[in-house]
C-alpha cells in the first residue's frame, strides 16, 4: 500500500511539472516544493505507525542526497532551480538506505541515462526544424574554431599511429581517437541548436523568476566630456551641477550603535533600514526607512550617474583626479563618462525578481531596450521517462553486481 501511494504521487507530480515545463519552460512550486512537505510528512505519519524513526530519517536523508546533487547540477549550469527542487522532492518521497536496491539511487542513474539520450534526440528534433539557420550557424562556429578542429584532427592521427604501435591497447586508443572527433563535432552541433533556438530577445515584463541572461546587461557608461578637451569654467559648473543632481546629500538618520544621528549623507552612500524625510521616488526609492529594494536602486542610481576617476594635464603635469576636482585650464586625457553597472547576466545562474523590477524600471527610462535569455530544454519529461523506467526496467545496480 505504501509503495502504491508513492508512486501515484510521484507520478502525479512528474505529469503536472512536464506539462507546465514544456508549455511554459517552469515548475510549479506548488507541486515540487509540495512534494518535499509530502514526502515528509508521510515519512513521518509511518514512522509514527511503525513507532521506529528510520521512514523520516530515510526521508531527511532523500531529500539532502538530492540537495547535494541538485545543487550541483544547478551550480554547473545544468538545471534550472525547478529540475533541482523536483529532484529534492523525489528525495523526501523516496527516501534513502544506500542499499543496492535503493530506488531513489536507482532513479538517479536513470534520469542521467535517459537525461543524456533526451537531451540529444531534443537537440536533434530542433536541428531538423530549423535546418538552414542550424546549418549557417554551425558552418559559422566550425570556422570560428577552425585551429581547434585542425588539433583535434592531429590528436586523433597520433591516437591512430599509437594504436598500430601498441596492439595491446589498440582497442582503447581507437576508441579515443573516434571519441575526441566526436566530441568536439557534437558540441558545435549542439552550440548551433543552443544559439538559433534557445537563444530569445524578450522585454522585462516578459522575463519569469529563473530565467537565464545570456549576455551582461550593463548600464552607465555615458560621454559627459571627450578626451582632449580643455576644461572651462562653464564645464565645471556643469560638473559639479551634475553631481548635485544624481548624487546629492540626502537628509538621513543612521543609527550609530543604537543611537539615531541625524547627518547629510550622499545618495551612493545610502544604508539599507537608513531613515530619511524627503520624497525620492524619482531615484526609486518608495519607503522612509529604506528597504533592499529602496537600497538597490539607490546603487544603480547613483553608480550609473557616477564619475569615475580619470586622467588629466595641468600645468605640463600628468595627474589622476575626479571630475568634481577639475580645474579651469585642465586638459582632459579621458573622457569624462559615467561608471558602468552591472544589474546581471549568465553568472547569476537565474534571474532574481528584483533584477526583474530594475529592468523593468530601466526599460522605463529608455536605458536598456530588450533582454538576451536563454532557454534550456524542458528537462522535466525525462525524470519522467527515468522514472517509469526505475519501477518498470531492471535494477541498474543489481544488474552491475550481477555481472561482476
Amino acid at each position: 500500500m505504501q509503495s502504491y501511494t508513492i508512486f501515484y504521487v510521484g507520478l502525479i507530480a512528474l505529469i503536472i511539472s512536464s506539462v507546465t515545463d514544456i508549455k511554459k519552460r517552469e515548475v510549479p512550486d506548488y507541486v515540487s516544493v509540495g512534494l518535499i512537505f509530502f514526502g515528509l510528512i508521510y515519512a513521518s505519519s509511518i514512522s509514527l505507525i511503525l513507532q521506529s524513526f528510520e521512514p523520516l530519517l530515510n526521508s531527511l536523508i532523500g531529500l539532502g542526497m538530492g540537495f547535494l546533487i541538485a545543487a550541483l547540477m544547478f551550480y554547473t549550469g545544468q538545471w534550472g532551480g525547478g529540475d533541482a527542487k523536483m529532484l529534492m522532492g523525489l528525495g523526501a518521497l523516496f527516501g534513502m538506505t544506500f542499499k543496492l536496491d535503493d530506488l531513489f539511487i536507482n532513479l538517479n542513474l536513470y534520469i542521467f541515462l535517459a537525461g543524456a539520450i533526451y537531451g540529444l534526440l531534443w537537440s536533434l528534433y530542433l536541428s531538423i526544424r530549423n535546418f538552414s539557420k542550424f546549418k549557417k550557424r554551425y558552418k559559422e562556429i566550425r570556422k570560428k574554431h577552425m585551429k581547434e578542429s585542425y588539433l583535434i584532427l592531429i590528436l586523433s592521427g597520433i591516437l591512430i599511429i599509437l594504436s598500430i604501435i601498441i596492439p595491446s591497447l589498440k582497442i582503447y586508443l581507437l576508441t579515443l581517437s573516434i571519441l575526441s572527433i566526436t566530441t568536439f563535432y557534437l558540441w558545435v552541433s549542439i552550440k548551433s541548436v543552443e544559439d538559433v533556438t534557445m537563444i530569445k530577445k524578450l522585454k522585462p515584463s516578459q522575463l519569469t523568476e529563473g530565467d537565464w541572461i545570456s549576455e551582461d546587461i550593463k548600464i552607465g557608461g555615458k560621454v559627459f566630456l571627450k578626451e582632449g578637451k580643455k576644461i572651462t569654467k562653464k564645464d565645471i559648473e556643469k560638473i559639479k551641477e551634475y553631481e548635485e543632481k544624481h548624487n546629492p546629500l540626502i537628509p538621513t538618520r543612521r543609527k550609530y550603535f543604537f543611537i539615531p544621528i541625524w547627518k547629510e549623507i550622499k545618495l551612493s552612500n545610502l544604508k539599507k533600514n537608513d531613515e530619511i524625510t524627503l520624497n525620492l521616488i524619482d531615484y526609486g526609492i518608495y519607503h522612509k526607512k529604506l528597504n533592499e529594494k529602496d537600497y538597490e536602486n539607490a546603487r544603480i542610481y547613483s553608480r550609473m550617474n557616477h564619475f569615475t576617476e580619470i586622467k588629466v594635464k595641468r600645468k605640463d603635469k600628468t595627474l589622476k583626479a575626479f571630475p568634481i576636482s577639475l580645474k579651469e585650464g585642465d586638459i582632459l586625457m579621458d573622457s569624462i563618462k559615467s561608471s558602468e553597472y552591472f544589474v546581471c547576466g549568465p553568472k547569476d545562474l537565474g534571474i532574481e525578481k528584483y533584477q526583474i523590477e530594475q529592468l523593468k524600471k530601466l526599460y522605463s527610462k529608455k536605458e536598456i531596450k530588450e533582454v538576451i535569455v536563454k532557454e534550456g530544454i524542458p528537462f522535466i519529461p525525462s525524470f519522467f521517462i527515468a522514472y517509469l523506467m526505475t519501477f518498470f526496467m531492471p535494477n541498474i545496480l543489481l544488474w552491475i553486481s550481477s555481472l561482476v
